[in-house]
């Protein structure tokens, strides 16, 4: 009776995470609905200020936001270890595309994105993320 009352519990905890789950992803999808006209404003900005670094780096950086929020949405939505790796490859790629970093925070965010690869590529079981 106890394992029966536990599994019922467990269960309705893991609908409602998953609700919660879904509930979070429409909040990031109207954010990122509404920095669209963030992104539009990137971009008559850079039409504008053509040749200068400052408004093509806001233009880079608000784009990769919103991708970054595009890939969290879908890591979400997907569960599995393939979405979690690639919201990391692009925020690791946002970082060093759009900050100006010293040589070892340059190595540094090299050698993360080879070993994200490196696990995308020896670590990565299909089989373990199927639900």
């Amino acid at each position: 009776m106890f394992k029966q009352f536990k599994k019922k519990t467990n269960d309705k905890i893991c609908n409602a995470t998953y609700i919660f789950e879904v509930i979070m992803a429409l909040f990031i999808i109207a954010a990122i609905l509404i920095s669209l006209i963030t992104a539009t404003d990137a971009l008559v900005d850079l039409y504008k200020n053509t040749g200068t670094e400052a408004a093509f780096r806001n233009f880079l950086e608000t784009i990769f936001d919103l991708v970054i929020g595009i890939e969290f949405v879908k890591m979400l939505s997907k569960h599995n270890l393939g979405s979690v790796i690639e919201v990391l490859l692009f925020a690791i790629a946002r970082q060093m595309i759009v900050e100006h970093m010293n040589i070892y925070e340059s190595l540094a965010g090299v050698a993360a994105i080879a070993l994200l690869f490196a696990i995308r590529k020896f670590l990565y079981i299909e089989e373990l993320n199927r639900n």
